[in-house]
């Protein structure tokens, strides 16, 4: 299997694959053919993991809630608690028996106590699901929701949310892995102060500037027009040359102007302006699912500051690629073209001089995915159509077919054939692969490094 190594800086994945145990029966019937299927969700153990220094044992799964959709319409919402890491429900899944095997989009929210939201209410079984509302959900910044301190979060965790769809087909398959990808809601500040005075330094409080918004969206980024400044009293004592880290969290901000940070009265240890480290830029914005790590040091004179920020957990993160790219051919429009050889593996496609001829696909999997084409050869002579040379997988929640329209652009040419090979690559996660769309009946994984990829030869008809 070829394999995608992946940078996700997330909190956690939900992976769903078929299974025959049942954990939830009231909402589905069991499933009895090949129009229902069995499905488990499951907690990926990088959402607990506590052993990466970027992720802190308080910022945990404490709840789950699943929202699955079908036809646009709600006919799954269920909620589930989590009592530790080691929760049997977190490591075996959550088993769902009798979903019917038709297109399904799956959607998560990860300690919704930490937010001002009734997920259970607003999205009703039997309910219509609008995905906009969904995302756009407002996080209000309340006394219970944020900002907080790190010990401010054990209880109620970080919001998280992400969503994934599927096809009809693979839950027919009665054996699925889908991954959703569920990203925190807030950013995060570490403030560590190294004492250099030479005496032991008392922090009682820790000033922000006004950087810090008044609201935020579920996913969605937030245009927010308010910010305010803010002050966590901590009463700790730095003894000599010891170092002690500050935690807190916060909605993404985009304020746009510069972020300050000080201490006590702001006398001995002024707001001062936050730069990126080894740089004169200063740091103006803080999104989501990223670290704002503060490295200052605290002396005689004054305290000096060095920043950057980070993503929150970076893994690198192997992924089967049979498993997550999946995609189909169409093939080409009939009434576009003249004629396509009888050799499949030459796949020549001739061209008509004055219709463009018109390739149509989807992809699948992963809804991330974005594609492009492109051609080789006689590319003065025969062009891809403007408007028809990339785009995203999905729109809505759902896969969209694509469709790739080629031009002859020299139709009175007399004296030759111009001929192009036709490329199509989709990206992934930094990483690109090119698809095989030369056969129009067979849904194809590919994955195989013996696998080849075959071409489509398009050829100027005379």
């Amino acid at each position: 299997m070829k394999r995608i190594k992946q940078y996700i800086g997330l909190a956690a994945a939900l992976l769903l694959a078929g299974t025959l145990n049942s954990c939830i029966k009231d909402d589905v019937a069991p499933a009895a053919s090949s129009d229902m299927a069995n499905v488990t969700v499951k907690l990926d153990s990088r959402a607990t993991d506590t052993t990466d220094p970027n992720v802190t044992p308080e910022e945990g799964i404490k709840t789950l809630r699943l929202i699955i959709v079908q036809d646009g319409t709600i006919v799954i919402n269920s909620k589930h608690v989590f009592t530790s890491a080691t929760d049997p429900l977190l490591q075996q899944g959550i088993n769902i028996i009798g979903l019917p095997a038709k297109a399904t989009q799956f959607y998560a929210v990860v300690n919704e106590e930490s937010i001002d939201g009734d997920f259970e209410t607003n999205y009703g079984v039997g309910t219509t699901f609008e995905e906009p509302t969904f995302n756009a959900t407002v996080l209000t910044a309340k006394d219970n929701t944020f900002p907080k301190r790190d010990d401010e979060i054990a209880t109620e965790g970080l919001p998280m949310a992400g969503n994934t769809t599927t096809t009809a087909e693979k839950l027919s398959d009665g054996k699925e892995d889908i991954e959703i990808l569920v990203t925190r809601a807030v950013a995060r500040i570490d403030l560590n102060i190294t004492n250099a005075t030479g005496s032991a330094l008392q922090i009682d409080k820790v000033n922000f500037g006004q950087f810090f918004p008044a609201e935020s969206h579920l996913v969605n980024a937030t245009d927010t027009k308010t910010y305010q400044s803010k002050s966590f009293t901590e009463g700790v004592s730095i003894p000599t040359e010891q170092t002690e880290t500050f935690t807190y969290y916060l909605y993404e901000s985009n304020v746009g102007s510069n972020f300050t940070v000080g201490l006590n009265d702001n006398t001995e240890f002024p707001l001062t302006q936050i730069y990126q480290k080894d740089g004169p830029t200063p740091i103006t914005e803080l999104i989501r699912n990223n670290i704002l790590s503060i490295d200052a040091t605290a002396n005689s004179s004054g305290w000096e500051l060095k920043c950057n920020v980070k993503p929150w957990d970076v893994e690198d993160v192997t992924i089967d690629f049979k498993d997550n790219l999946s995609y189909s051919s169409a093939g080409w429009m009939e009434g576009t073209y003249l004629e396509q050889g009888s050799d499949l593996e030459n796949n020549l496609i001739h061209l008509s001089p004055t219709v463009p001829a018109e390739l149509k696909f989807t992809i699948q999997a992963p809804n991330s995915a974005t594609w492009r084409a492109q051609l080789t050869g006689d590319v003065n002579d025969i062009q891809i159509v403007e408007g028809f040379t990339s785009g995203v997988a999905y729109s809505d929640g759902n896969p969209v077919e694509q469709t790739i329209k080629v031009q002859v652009t020299n139709p009175d040419l007399e004296d030759r054939q111009p001929e192009v090979i036709l490329h199509v690559f989709a990206d992934i996660a930094g990483n690109t692969y090119e698809l095989d769309l030369t056969d129009p009946n067979k849904v194809m994984n590919p994955g195989e490094e013996t696998d080849p990829i075959n071409r489509f030869t398009l050829i100027q008809a005379q």
